[in-house]
């Protein structure tokens, strides 16, 4: 076999005609499946090939290997490869780049996402600007260019560890790499590629902005992510190429995590305002729930059921308490709700109300006394929370109709239960 290789480097051809004569060599080698023989021409490529012809070959034999044997073998060789183009970094930085992307294809089909992170994050930070200039080499002085080629490779490698729920690695990739890059870009006319080969600044921008909404998402830091999903939404009007229904996603995404939000957070309220307040929330179907608790009203347990079906697996996981985010959070919200029109209430009923037992009840008026959010105490001797006022909260919302709205409520929900301990009455929000 080596003295085949040795004909072809030796021969007078041009060095396409040497390529192709590599490539028939290639093609018969893996037909046969004899990894001894294809190894044996890796290491002439690397040793004996000029580096214009080594280059090609082995791109070629990646791909031939790449479309031909299974996933395993095709990894092991594909490995093997970069191992061998290694030793002479400078000369193969171009061809081990497309050998790791072509790696990182099997590894994305395959939903390994940590090995497909892995293998794009073997390109040396101080090799990207040469390999840049290698894989491009028409725009290898083009600086914008370069910048966007730079953040979409971490972007990428940051989207694989969310997707394997790695996500502080993921957040690692996306604020030291990515970000810092990202704010040296400025969007102007020559941001528009003529050959579309890059995403535009924008479109980086919105990237980035969607992967740390999914992080805070994951998470379960839901203001965090519902006021990036709204920027996300907001910068997307902005876009060519998006349409409604892809917005409308972002926007939906964004009222869900609002409404998940937990209550204690002061800036729930406001990302709450601002959903409220955009007139495009008023088609969504979460928007009746979003008003409700932006107005202070009291939601309803089918309400909360209802709300939970729309969610996502990751937002219905239960806690330690036997409870989802959604019911937890929209409970705490509906004890608030009530401290503005009661005087007191028995905890039994307000259990009976959110559809929790009394224990539960009990422990999240406790947790909203103990964080300041709710100004009451519990009488546990009686089973009573005592609200310190009965009076309506400033910031309760311009809700005209709360009174009627919380005296059917009383009606249909409490059934006239509610009392203080001599003689409980409901008082309506003045």
């Amino acid at each position: 076999m080596s003295e085949e290789l040795e004909k072809i480097e030796s021969s007078d051809g041009t060095d396409d005609e040497k390529v192709a004569k590599l490539r028939k060599i290639s093609e018969r080698f893996v037909d046969e499946c004899d990894s001894a023989k294809i190894l044996m021409l890796m290491e002439h490529l690397v040793r004996r090939s000029k580096a214009q012809i080594a280059n090609r070959a082995f791109r070629d034999l990646i791909s031939i290997v790449m479309q031909q044997l299974d996933d395993d073998g095709a990894i092991a060789l594909s490995e093997k490869a970069c191992e061998f183009l290694l030793r002479k970094r400078m000369s193969f930085l171009h061809t081990i780049y497309a050998v790791r992307l072509m790696m990182r294809d099997v590894y994305h089909e395959l939903e390994t996402f940590d090995k497909a992170a892995k293998v794009m994050d073997q390109v040396k930070e101080e090799d990207m600007h040469a390999t840049f200039k290698m894989e491009y080499p028409k725009h290898a002085d083009d600086r914008l260019a370069f910048g966007k080629w730079y953040v979409n490779h971490y972007l990428i490698i940051s989207k694989y560890w969310i997707s394997w729920d790695k996500l502080d690695t993921g957040k690692f990739y996306i604020q030291k790499r990515a970000m810092p890059m990202l704010r040296t870009l400025s969007v102007d006319d020559s941001d528009v590629d003529k050959d579309g080969i890059f995403k535009s600044v924008a479109m980086l921008r919105q990237m980035t902005l969607f992967q740390l909404a999914m992080i805070y998402d994951r998470n379960r830091e839901f203001c965090a992510a519902a006021e990036k999903y709204y920027d996300v939404f907001r910068q997307s009007a902005r876009m060519h190429g998006i349409n409604s229904k892809k917005r409308n996603t972002f926007l939906q995404s964004a009222v869900r995590c609002a409404i998940l939000s937990d209550p204690k957070k002061p800036s729930k309220r406001n990302i709450l305002g601002t959903l409220w307040n955009d007139h495009q929330t008023r088609i969504l179907p979460q928007f009746r729930l979003l008003e409700n608790m932006y107005l202070g009203r009291i939601v309803s347990s089918s309400e909360i059921a209802t709300f939970e079906d729309s969610l996502e697996n990751h937002q219905k996981v239960a806690g330690m308490d036997g409870l989802t985010s959604a019911k937890r959070f929209i409970c705490m919200h509906n004890i608030i709700a009530a401290s503005r029109v009661y005087r007191n209430i028995r905890i039994s009923d307000l259990a009976m109300m959110m559809s929790i037992d009394a224990d539960q009840a009990e422990t999240m008026a406790a947790k909203l006394i103990a964080d300041r959010v709710l100004k009451a105490s519990i009488d546990q001797i009686s089973g009573f929370v005592e609200f310190e006022s009965a009076e309506s909260d400033a910031s309760a919302g311009p809700d005209i109709s709360l009174r009627n709205l919380l005296t059917a409520m009383n009606d249909l929900v409490f059934g006239g239960i509610a009392r203080s301990k001599e003689s409980a009455s409901a008082v309506g929000a003045s």
